[in-house]
């Protein structure tokens, strides 16, 4: 994993940096220094947090789903 990648689900999950860096370690339950660090690649990502980044984004990605289907959404090929 690398702080690209952390960035571009950061922002997609909690909005443009740096307003994710919080949030997004608050869900890690990480401080949020150590989320800045990764982010700027101060310091290494630990591999098990891609595991957890993919489940936050699996469940964001269903609440969306969601969202879209009780906002009138019908996908194309319905």
């Amino acid at each position: 994993m690398n702080r690209a990648l952390l960035n571009r689900v950061g922002s997609a999950l909690y909005g443009e940096a740096p307003g994710w860096h919080e949030p997004l370690a608050s869900d890690l339950a990480v401080d949020k220094r150590t989320m800045q660090r990764w982010a700027s690649g101060k310091r290494e990502i630990p591999a098990a947090i891609q595991g957890e980044l993919a489940a936050l984004c699996h469940e964001a990605s269903r609440e969306l789903g969601a969202l879209a289907i009780e906002l009138g959404y019908q996908p194309a090929d319905q």
